[in-house]
């Protein structure tokens, strides 16, 4: 379904999911998603989109209060400073699942932690013997059901919604193990604890028998510390458990892991249009030789 469509039916008044409300009340981590879902939607309605994301904007409408959200963070000091920077991130897993796609006919996509990004509705995945899953927890799944529609699965695709943890369950054992998998942890590994990050890399790496590649995001030591002191503004902190400054250590520590590709926020586009302050401290931690404090974008193969 194109963005053109979803915007459409909205104006047309014939999207009978818009109507209604779904309050989300997330906590903990959680709230960090619809976070995410603002800045993509203020990125939507900008005068100039670097997403574009159409379908953020309308699942945000969706939810409970979620126009107040809007309305509050537009041209606040977060959306002025850093408000660019999930469009950015987003952008580059988009186009990094796509060069996937496009290079692996019959293939699983396995986005964790999927929240409600729209990916595999923004992305043009599907394709003969071709599986998409979507996955996270019981209460934010439930939530994505409710909110937003499931992509098309023309051409013998697959689509899937999995309510489970990462680091719980048997989800794993629920997908097919003889096909190439691209695993996408965007905005998950920082929120783990170093010994679940292990299992779980570990346990993708022996699953898959045909191998595939991982992408994510990194986030730096100095990052995390950030993230930590906004958090802890609100009734409840956010822990930031696994900050990794060096992308290189998963691929020492985990036998098969190779890194191919890893990325900083100069490097990605849209930096050009961060705010000059912003752009200096990140071009600083790169002359230091310390962008991976900053954070990093990551992408193996195995």
């Amino acid at each position: 379904m194109s963005q053109a469509v979803i915007m459409d039916r909205e104006a047309d008044g014939k999207d009978s999911n818009a109507q209604a409300k779904r309050e989300a009340g997330f906590t903990g981590v959680q709230r960090t998603l619809l976070a995410t879902l603002v800045f993509r939607a203020l990125d939507n309605i900008s005068d100039r989109p670097l997403l574009g994301d159409a379908f953020a904007s309308q699942t945000l409408s969706r939810i409970d209060g979620g126009d107040e959200l809007l309305a509050t963070a537009k041209g606040s000091f977060a959306d002025r400073v850093s408000g660019l920077l999930p469009a950015m991130r987003a952008k580059l897993f988009d186009s990094w699942t796509a060069d996937f796609c496009a290079n692996h006919q019959g293939a699983t996509i396995l986005h964790l932690g999927c929240g409600l990004d729209a990916r595999s509705l923004r992305v043009r995945w599907q394709g003969e013997d071709r599986l998409w899953v979507d996955l996270d927890v019981p209460e934010v799944a439930e939530v994505r059901k409710q909110v937003m529609e499931p992509p098309e699965t023309e051409d013998g695709a697959e689509y899937r919604i999995e309510a489970s943890s990462v680091t719980e369950g048997d989800w794993l054992a629920k997908i097919p193990p003889s096909r190439p998998v691209l695993v996408v942890m965007e905005g998950l590994l920082v929120y783990l604890a170093e010994e679940d990050v292990y299992n779980l890399l570990g346990a993708i790496l022996q699953h898959f028998q045909q191998g595939g590649e991982i992408v994510l995001d990194a986030t730096g030591t100095f990052l995390a510390r950030c993230f930590e002191a906004a958090s802890s503004r609100f009734d409840e902190a956010i822990p930031m458990r696994f900050p990794l400054d060096d992308a290189q250590i998963l691929s020492t520590k985990l036998k098969g892991l190779k890194l191919e590709t890893i990325l900083y926020t100069p490097d990605l586009d849209g930096f050009s249009r961060l705010p000059f302050g912003m752009r200096s401290m990140f071009k600083l931690g790169q002359w230091a030789g310390v962008s991976g404090k900053f954070g990093s974008f990551v992408r193996y193969s195995f």
